[in-house]
């Protein structure tokens, strides 16, 4: 049924899709986890020093440096260091999670893209203090490349300085991560329509406001906020308790230029939208938004009605407000509503319909979103790969020490030489002639590109997306040469050697 996605469904609608997408995510875990577990058992995992062997797997076609979370016990957890598969002690933090579980944290380096990287878990008496990059305080994040200050009555960010281009993110005067609630009543289908009133809040004072992790991996700022609906009863001795709540973990990881925001928002408004806000120190009249394996371009101004109908437009994983040498990205991993007027760029997070369900969204949120400062427009920048990289993290495998083919030392399968093409897609052919690797050019330009294929590929043919063969494609070594125009999709067909 269509009004799953858009939200406009009937309570039983959404009662029996998750029950569905409960079902999909466990299928999907085990061949996950089947998968992994069949890699693995091919990996010479006794190799290097001693310890548990972690596998670390990169799902992307580029190689990644980035930091993962191995879940656990605190207790637990807190008794480990990690190793590198030369023997090399890695920076690691024990997080927790909840007051049950807790996350191992350390830095992954340079894991071959679609392939794997082997590290080593050895208990110790006392963990090593390291070197930490990161300063942290209620009124202040800061690492290598980013400083933001906080006022915590507010809880609000005031700056955020970024120390490589030697500039302000932030307008004058302006503010970051503003939670702002719109009455939302459209006239009619008020589950598809968004209906303003002109009636708004700000959401600029905090209820509470802590450092919860210190590094030297992660800093993090929790932010607790509240906020009683103007529908909801004031009861008698309870007149101003709130109706949501709202906790956001705001936190930046040590050599990583992205300022992450993890959210719990606990939601029972009536008719009202929620969006956060940033005030942003960069003036365009285009704003980009990433669609489906491109980019469109729309308006930041609101000069006609043409334009002041698209106040609210769709995008997937990232939008971008860029000036020729500088701009920055608004990532997130499951909110598709944005709007960019002048210097504000702001993403819808919930809405609070009643009509065809009166319940539609009440209840417990989770979601992170994280901007992105970077140099140069989007596609200078590196706004795509890095958009893919926060919705897809590295995978941890904790595995046991066996002989295997492939080299404790790491490898990759498969990546392309051209940073603006993507492989989005390696799998069998559904007909089961071979296998399928499909590409897109992301940035809007036409490109050279070589694809480096996995061990014995013998044959490559061209094909269209329903898999039917164009033409002969030359092979040299494994490589695969093509063109790709912009915002172009290729599919190809792989015969191995049997």
């Amino acid at each position: 049924m269509h009004d799953i996605l858009p939200g406009s469904g009937i309570a039983a609608v959404y009662h029996d899709a998750e029950e569905n997408y409960q079902r999909a995510r466990r299928v999907l875990k085990r061949i996950i986890q089947k998968a992994l577990h069949g890699l693995s058992s091919r990996i010479n995992t006794s190799g290097g020093p001693a310890g548990e062997p972690l596998l670390v797997f990169n799902t992307l076609s580029w190689p990644r440096t980035s930091v993962v979370m191995l879940p656990g016990e605190k207790e637990v957890l807190s008794g480990y260091e990690v190793f590198d598969h030369r023997g090399k002690r890695v920076v690691s933090q024990v997080v927790e999670l909840d007051p049950d579980n807790a996350g191992l944290l350390f830095r992954a380096e340079d894991v071959p893209a679609t392939g794997y990287r082997l590290y080593k878990l050895r208990s110790s008496r006392s963990r090593r203090s390291y070197d930490n990059p990161l300063r942290v305080s209620t009124t202040l994040l800061e690492n290598e490349l980013l400083r933001v200050e906080i006022d915590p009555a507010k809880g609000l960010i005031t700056r955020i300085y970024d120390k490589r281009a030697g500039r302000e993110v932030l307008a004058a005067k302006g503010v970051g991560n503003l939670l702002e609630l719109f009455e939302d009543k459209p006239k009619d289908w008020d589950a598809w329509n968004i209906g303003y009133t002109g009636v708004s809040w700000k959401l600029d004072r905090a209820d509470k406001v802590e450092v919860t992790e210190r590094g030297p991996l992660r800093a993090t700022v929790k932010i607790r906020k509240s906020f009683l609906g103007p529908t909801k009863p004031r009861r008698q001795l309870a007149t101003s308790f709130p109706s949501s709540f709202f906790t956001q973990e705001i936190s930046l990881y040590a050599g990583s230029p992205l300022l992450e925001v993890r959210n719990r928002f606990d939601w029972w408004e009536d008719q009202i939208l929620c969006k956060v806000a940033w005030e942003l120190n960069v003036s365009s009249d285009t704003a980009y938004y990433e669609i489906p394996t491109s980019a469109i371009g729309r308006p930041t101004t609101r000069n006609n009605d043409w334009e002041k109908a698209r106040y609210e437009v769709p995008a997937l994983r990232w939008a971008d407000l860029s000036e020729s040498t500088y701009g920055v990205s608004l990532i997130t991993d499951s909110k598709y509503g944005y709007d960019v007027e002048g210097n504000r760029m702001r993403l819808t997070l919930l809405r609070s319909p009643v009509w065809p369900d009166p319940a539609a969204d009440r209840g417990t949120h989770e979601f992170r979103y994280a901007l992105f400062p970077h140099q140069g427009d989007w596609r200078r920048g590196g706004t795509v790969r890095t958009a893919m990289e926060f919705c897809q993290p590295l995978l941890v495998q904790r595995t046991v020490s066996h002989k295997g083919v492939l080299p404790f030392s790491g490898r990759g399968f498969i990546s392309c030489s051209a940073e603006n093409v993507v492989i989005s897609t390696f799998k069998l052919a559904e007909d089961g002639e071979g296998f399928i690797v499909r590409c897109y050019e992301a940035c809007g330009r036409a490109t050279e590109a070589v694809i480096t294929l996995p061990p014995h590929a013998v044959t490559a043919r061209e094909s269209d997306l329903i898999e039917r063969s164009l033409a002969d494609l030359p092979l040299l070594d494994g490589r695969l040469s093509f063109s790709i125009a912009p915002y172009e999709i290729k599919t190809f067909r792989i015969q191995f050697a049997q």
